[in-house]
């Protein structure tokens, strides 16, 4: 009989679980990472604290076998030092990604597959390769390689094994190559090799007790720690990392893959809550709201017989059939919107229909669960009604019933307003990430990675191409601005302070268009300033106690006799930029000059056509080079790519957010209609005794606003303290002012005013002498 409302019920029981389920597969793919394998449990990942660096995971190759020898809670280990070599194909070069060389228990511990070949054997041997199938076909064209011969630029010629399915994507290991770490030689050097380590456990519950050694041996200073690894730092430590927490736990320097953060699956679990919770609330309210209207027949019922269960049972009844209704266009919906949220959020969600049990039986559970939730109170308030007074059209609800729905809608719109703010909040923080200033100027600058290129080579390179003529200057340096090599160093009154060291040449600070605020730039006609020159930025003068241009920094070089400290004078202090994202604060940096540390070919650009400069920079890059293959990235799109999951985030919590904030506006679109409905009878007196439209709308819709009025001012602080949490997780950072809690507000109240002016407004055009013919 109420389509209207039975329509609002479906769509928004079926919105709110579409966005559920949504979530829902979002979350189960994050905490999914690394369960697949059968020792996950019992297996960690060790990492080494440095006092001034923090938390590493670049661990020399000669601690996985002194933990085998040492530690007999270790069963197995597993070391994978990533590389990026140069192949060549059908005289193609390429240089190779997710290239690993590792041992023969890879395969023991972790549960990667191989379509072809042992993978235990293959590893034992120097010089052997096993290969993905995306990779055999993106090299190959075919998955039939085995016995097929790879030839290393500048190393050995590897012959293929082995075939491996591709990692799958909940692992946070991905590799397309895997070579035998016997094929990089003996160790000349405790330090050789640095990479990822992997420990197998006996059981579960060696990790405390290896973890208690591990404390023991950093206690017991130099000699001790010298004695089992064979290299040392001051106050250096080693920590077991859980496999399966690595994904959403850790987020360190040279991860194998980006990693997630649990603080997105918390809002985005609660965001799931939310939802359904709006959607159940605006089952509950239209319900009671009609509760009076099905009154005669509860009343009708009951003197036919009818006992409470019965009638509990029926509106229950009713109730899962429109839960199921619900669920199943809520299937549809996911169906048709998944492949726009796995862009969005660059998965590859699915709906595991026959694959997992568990889900498939989730569904009944939740038609129950559903059911009973939004349809059990009114079942109950709506049973209850006494035949005489139903049937005498008595007014049965209470101010009780009133007081919940008010209170209801209160609820909803403090969610809404919540979300509201969070949207803005987060919107805002990626804009200001966005807008920043770094302290350089990002645009137009390509970045060219340089591999194994003698002084000679890099310089001729650099000179070749500035010439171009679409290029303004060329830099060469350790890396891009986002990175810098790093050594501690003592501040004032033995505080101490992580600074960065990049080695740059005498055209860097032109090149980037970092600002020199007092003394000079690097000179090439002034031949000190080559090794015993310095320009820092303002930090490093805060923090490090210096006195300004003239002071002495200490800067180390390394070099095949070993490494030396120089003492450079200072010549320039530059404005503080940013070596990272704006999650980290800046730090101390020194710049220096340094020949033999050249990683990277900066160039900046004329503004105009990008592919002319590229394709002439690529010819030049061929006359001096032709064992690399070709590659360059822009530093602008590099800055971006730091900040893809918080985009990622911003723009899913919109859409989610505007799915809660439209349940809620539905359901104050059927409470305001069910309103309009009650007092049609009130309105037509009022017009007749001269009300204006304007009389009527303020009249319907003054209640909802105060109750959007009270739910303003309390969601204002708890989003404010909600949203500071986050943004502490950057440096720098928005401040929450007013205008954005008022502006929210105002959002949610103009919304409201719309959504009930509809009714309001309908009722009062109505016919007067037909609202007094009503009923």
């Amino acid at each position: 009989r109420d389509k209207g409302h039975a329509f609002i019920n479906v769509i928004g029981l079926s919105i709110g679980l579409a966005g559920c389920i949504l979530i829902f597969l979002f979350v189960r793919n994050e905490l999914s990472h690394d369960q697949f394998h059968t020792y996950a449990e019992r297996t960690y990942r060790l990492t080494i604290n440095y006092p001034a660096f923090g938390q590493s995971i670049s661990i020399p190759a000669i601690t996985g076998p002194r933990m085998l020898e040492y530690f007999p809670e270790v069963e197995k280990a597993v070391r994978l030092r990533r590389s990026d070599p140069v192949i060549q194909i059908d005289s193609e070069l390429y240089r190779v990604e997710n290239f690993f060389y590792t041992d023969p228990a890879f395969f023991e511990i972790f549960d990667f597959h191989l379509k072809i070949g042992d993978g235990v054997s293959v590893l034992q041997e120097p010089y052997t390769l096993i290969i993905t199938e995306s990779a055999a076909i993106r090299f190959f064209g075919t998955t039939d390689v085995v016995g097929r011969t790879i030839e290393f630029v500048n190393d050995n010629t590897y012959t293929i094994r082995a075939v491996a399915e591709d990692p799958p994507l909940n692992s946070h290991i991905t590799f397309n190559f895997l070579a035998s770490f016997e094929s990089l030689g003996s160790l000349e050097s405790p330090w050789q090799h640095q990479g990822y380590l992997y420990l197998l456990l006996t059981h579960k519950n060696a990790e405390r007790k290896l973890q208690t050694k591990l404390d023991d041996i950093s206690m017991g200073g130099h000699e001790r720690f010298m004695e089992i690894f064979s290299y040392y730092v001051a106050g250096m430590s080693h920590t077991l990392q859980p496999l399966t927490s690595i994904h959403l736990h850790s987020n360190l320097d040279r991860e194998i893959k980006p990693p997630g953060d649990i603080q997105y699956i918390y809002i985005f679990s609660a965001v799931a809550v939310i939802i359904l919770l709006i959607a159940c609330v605006n089952y509950i309210n239209l319900a009671t709201a009609r509760a009076t209207r099905r009154s005669l027949e509860v009343g009708v019922r009951k003197v036919l017989g009818a006992s409470r269960t019965q009638l509990v049972r029926q509106f229950l009844a009713e109730s899962f059939i429109l839960s199921a209704l619900a669920l199943i266009i809520a299937l549809v919906v996911v169906e048709l919107t998944l492949p726009l949220f796995n862009n969005l959020s660059g998965k590859e969600l699915f709906i595991p229909y026959t694959s997992e049990i568990f889900f498939m039986l989730s569904f009944p559970v939740i038609i129950f669960l559903l059911g009973l939730f939004s349809g059990g109170f009114p079942a109950f308030i709506l049973a209850k009604y006494k035949p005489v007074t139903a049937l005498k059209k008595t007014k049965t609800e209470g101010p009780a019933g009133l007081r919940l729905r008010k209170v209801l809608v209160v609820i909803q719109y403090v969610i809404s307003i919540s979300l509201i703010i969070a949207v803005m909040v987060t919107q805002n923080q990626m804009r200001y990430i966005q807008d920043k200033h770094l302290g350089f100027n990002k645009e137009h600058i390509v970045q060219i990675p340089l591999y194994d290129l003698t002084n000679s080579t890099a310089a001729s390179l650099k000179h070749e191409i500035n010439r171009l003529a679409g290029t303004t200057s060329v830099s060469l340096a350790t890396g891009s601005p986002l990175k810098a090599s790093a050594m501690s160093s003592l501040g004032e009154d033995e505080e101490t302070f992580l600074v960065r060291y990049v080695s740059v040449d005498h055209d860097y600070v032109r090149t980037t268009g970092i600002e020199i605020v007092e003394g000079r730039d690097f000179d090439i006609d002034i031949p000190g300033d080559k090794r015993y020159a310095a320009i820092v930025n303002e930090t490093a003068i805060d923090k490090l106690g210096l006195e300004g241009i003239g002071d002495y920094v200490q800067v180390m070089r390394f070099s095949d006799r070993g490494s030396e400290v120089d003492e450079c004078s200072i010549i320039g202090i530059v404005r503080d930029f940013h070596h990272g994202s704006l999650h980290e604060p800046i730090l101390p940096t020194i710049l220096y000059i340094d020949f033999s540390l050249f990683g990277n070919l900066l160039i900046r650009l004329q503004p105009g056509p990008v592919g002319v400069s590229i394709n002439d920079i690529e010819t030049v890059w061929r006359k001096f080079i032709d064992n690399q293959p070709f590659s360059y990235s822009f530093l602008d799109e590099e800055i971006d790519a730091l900040y893809l999951s918080e985009n990622r985030f911003a723009t899913v919590l919109s859409i989610f957010a505007s799915l809660a904030i439209f349940l809620g506006a539905l359901g104050l679109f059927g409470l305001a209609s069910f309103t309009a409905e009650h007092r049609t009878k009130e309105i037509g007196i009022r017009k007749v005794l001269g009300a204006t439209v304007t009389n009527i709308v303020t009249l319907i819709s003054k209640d909802f606003v105060k109750l959007v009025l009270i739910a303003a001012v309390i969601s204002a602080p708890m989003a404010y303290f909600i949203m500071g949490k986050w943004l502490e997780n950057f440096a720098y950072r928005i401040d929450i002012g007013f205008d954005i809690l008022i502006l929210s507000a105002l959002i949610a109240l103009l919304l409201a005013i719309v959504t009930v002016s509809y009714n309001a407004v309908k009722a009062a055009l109505s016919n007067p002498v037909d609202s007094l013919r009503y009923e």
